[in-house]
């Protein structure tokens, strides 16, 4: 293996991964944390940390320290108590429980401790510094030189140490309240691809704020191209209600379980929805022999069972709470 180049890591690198914790680090991490979350083995949660840190604080340094110069965790210090939360009442199968893990907050507050703050949706969320989805990496950070050029070290690193290279021609930078001029001179050594909210990922659309009218457009137009004048006239009247509930409902779902759809573009839908109904054309002006809303009541009830879009939206967001 004497003729193998293997790539290593640059010395001034090697430096600035040896650098000892620093107390503003330490802090950053405990102020990111969940104040009040239920304590883990040692007792406490992270609240105490905060409020009486000068009395805290000599022995935070000192564990800090010493983990850093000799790289020891001593194994009550991650240990994790596994709880089971009802779900309801009456609970017996484990199904019905929800598994949470009490996990020791100063390892919590260690394991946090580093480069990459991340952000805050709303100023009493979790702190989110990356997001992963399937095969793909959502880094978040700050438009700052330094967090990006930590960022890249960071990957570069992870390069060195698994052989694996990142794709920067299928990466993207999204600049967020930044133009693309000011998002490229931060990425001047990165060879992606630039681009700025709003834009869309996996299909779904992303802003600041919530999805305007204009970012449902293409929903409107995908539904408008499944309910064409051809498909309507060679269905009876239980076909096209087996369409509409089989093949448009569920094509919103996915859209409707995550953003708010705005009144305008729901009454459009349903609109379109109505006249496929009864004509079999989303363009056609024919009599409608019963109200929409009645249409829209359960079989039981008389109806046929089709939802009303801006209940099923409701709906669908209201997982969020659970």
């Amino acid at each position: 293996m004497g003729d193998i180049q293997f790539l290593t890591i640059p010395d001034n690198w090697i430096w600035w991964l040896e650098q000892p914790f620093l107390e503003s680090e330490i802090l950053v991490s405990i102020k990111d944390l969940e104040k009040d979350k239920a304590p883990g083995p040692d007792g406490f949660p992270v609240a105490p940390f905060l409020t009486f840190w000068e009395t805290f604080r000599p022995n935070f340094l000192k564990f800090f320290d010493e983990f850093f110069h000799r790289g020891i965790l001593y194994k009550a210090m991650n240990v994790t108590f596994i709880a089971l939360v009802p779900k309801k009442e009456g609970a017996e199968e484990l199904k019905d429980f929800r598994p949470i893990s009490l996990i020791n907050s100063t390892y919590k507050i260690l394991a946090k401790a580093g480069l990459l703050f991340g952000f805050k949706s709303n100023p009493r969320g979790p702190v989110v510094s990356y997001l992963q989805y399937t095969d793909d990496t959502l880094v978040l950070l700050d438009a700052g030189p330094n967090e990006i050029e930590d960022l890249r070290i960071f990957l570069k690193c992870f390069e060195y140490a698994t052989g694996f290279r990142v794709n920067m021609e299928k990466s993207t930078m999204i600049g967020v309240a930044l133009t693309q001029a000011e998002t490229r001179a931060l990425i001047l050594e990165w060879e992606c691809k630039v681009d700025n909210l709003p834009t869309s990922y996996l299909g779904m659309p992303l802003g600041l704020g919530k999805p305007k009218k204009r970012q449902w457009s293409h929903i409107i137009d995908k539904v408008d191209r499944r309910l064409a004048g051809w498909k309507g006239r060679y269905l009876s009247f239980a076909g096209r209600n087996t369409h509409i509930k089989a093949t448009l409902a569920n094509a919103l779902v996915y859209n409707m379980s995550l953003f708010h759809m705005p009144v305008s573009v729901a009454s459009r839908l349903e609109e379109l929805m109505r006249k496929f109904l009864w004509s079999g054309e989303a363009d056609s002006k024919k009599f409608h022999l019963i109200a929409w809303d009645k249409v829209c009541q359960p079989k039981h009830l008389g109806g046929l069972g089709i939802r009303l879009l801006r209940k099923q939206n409701s709906a669908l967001l209201g997982k969020w709470w659970w």
